[in-house]
């Protein structure tokens, strides 16, 4: 059960003024024990963070409530449905980053009305409720966070944060995992208690087996408040974020953008392919960050998962179509328009990002990981690389099945043709099969 905090650690004093309470959990990564370069390099970036993480051991704060909005120190920014942020206070009153908790909300005291909340609340363009959105379309326990999908996300991130330190010796503007708790048993069937109760039998059905996979919490340091470019249309936070929202500071975030994107390409990694249609991707609205960075890599795609070339042109050309998608909207944002229901009309975000991603990446050529698929690509195509990509693509009319072609005449009998066609084949009777 949650419990108000009695240890003397740096978080108590937070968890007090926000009027939380702390919650124990299961360890199930710890970045000072799992990834101790990764651990060592945010320490320097962010010296209290030692002492922060000794703090979220004792337990997990939870805040008072599901509301959008300021708790002291914590905050729940609008359209975040399953994290809330604490902002590190820096020795000068300045911010010096956020700890995301993605994951406690079933947990929190008003869960309940949360969820019945989520049930009627409408979601982006989809034509389910908020709360059916997860379990029917995403297949994902609504309000929560698989274990799986904390570990997989959780991985993934160290994995990239590692080989971006080794290569720039510097971490990435990602995020940076710290822990992965577990919900105890009995907290588990808490939630699955209540959302039995409310969802749909088929809503239900559909994520049973995650949910009795177990749930968890993902903890995270970013380097800022991760507000996002879709973020911009309450007018709250664009209030708030005014000074970054000119002329000179968009284009400073465009190009960081790129060129981070530009990076993650170099080490091995697609933002974005066909097979996680509907899912997101790092660089599109949802996830770009208006300091630069991106956050939630949970699908990006290692380029030895891309088969063939044709599907590397059309990941790279998708991806690029999202992060124009981005940008386009955070300047929908900044000058107070909506942002286009149907961006892939305008090629000039398209060819903004095209550009500057040719240059980033060709100075990064040199360097031995980078895929020559990748290369190819972003140069002019030939004649040839038309050829091998329809090559690639083109599919055999009579191969609707697997067959080996000796066996291909004895698959169906003779008088079987003729029942399926209406003509008998010769020496045949007619009749039925």
């Amino acid at each position: 059960m949650p419990h108000t905090p009695t240890m003397n650690n740096y978080l108590q004093a937070f968890v007090h003024a926000a009027g939380a309470a702390t919650v124990d959990m299961i360890v199930r990564f710890d970045a000072q024990r799992d990834t101790p370069e990764l651990f060592e390099a945010a320490s320097l970036q962010l010296p209290v963070l030692r002492e922060l993480m000794a703090s979220l051991r004792l337990g997990i704060p939870l805040v008072p409530s599901s509301r959008i909005g300021s708790f002291g120190n914590f905050v729940r920014l609008p359209n975040h449905y399953r994290s809330v942020c604490f902002l590190i206070p820096g020795p000068d009153g300045e911010l010096s980053g956020a700890i995301a908790f993605k994951g406690t909300e079933p947990l929190l005291p008003d869960f309940p009305d949360y969820l019945a909340w989520m049930l009627n609340a409408p979601f982006r363009t989809s034509s389910l409720p908020l709360g059916l959105h997860f379990p029917l379309d995403m297949k994902l326990p609504p309000c929560a966070m698989w274990i799986d999908e904390c570990r997989h996300e959780q991985e993934i991130s160290s994995r990239i944060q590692g080989q971006y330190l080794l290569e720039h010796g510097k971490l990435a503007k990602l995020p940076v995992p710290l822990f992965v708790m577990q919900l105890t048993t009995a907290q588990l069937e808490r939630y699955r208690d209540c959302v039995r109760a409310l969802l749909p039998t088929m809503a239900f059905d559909r994520v049973a087996t995650k949910i009795a996979a177990g749930l968890g919490v993902e903890v995270y340091y970013y380097p800022s408040l991760p507000v996002r470019a879709a973020d911009l249309f309450t007018m709250e936070v664009k209030s708030a974020y005014r000074a970054v929202l000119n002329a000179k500071a968009l284009e400073r975030t465009f190009n960081h953008w790129i060129e981070l994107m530009a990076d993650l390409l170099a080490l091995g990694y697609m933002p974005y392919a066909p097979w996680h249609h509907g899912m997101g991707a790092y660089v599109d609205p949802g996830n770009a960050c208006i300091d630069g960075g991106f956050n939630d890599l949970l699908t990006i795609v290692p380029f030895d998962s891309i088969p063939n070339g044709q599907l590397l042109w059309v990941s790279l050309d998708q991806s690029i179509h999202l992060l124009a998608h981005s940008i386009l909207t955070m300047c929908a944002g900044a000058t107070g328009m909506m942002p286009p229901a149907q961006p892939e009309q305008f090629p000039a975000a398209v060819a903004y990002v095209n550009s500057r991603l040719r240059r980033y990446v060709r100075s990064r050529a040199h360097s031995a990981r980078v895929d020559a698929r990748l290369v190819r690509v972003l140069e002019s195509p030939s004649v040839e690389d038309v050829c091998r990509h329809l090559r690639e693509t083109q599919r055999d009319p009579g191969a609707a099945q697997f067959r080996q072609s000796q066996q291909a005449a004895s698959l169906v009998p003779s008088d079987a043709v003729g029942h399926f066609t209406g003509v008998p084949l010769a020496g045949s009777a007619p009749g039925n099969v």
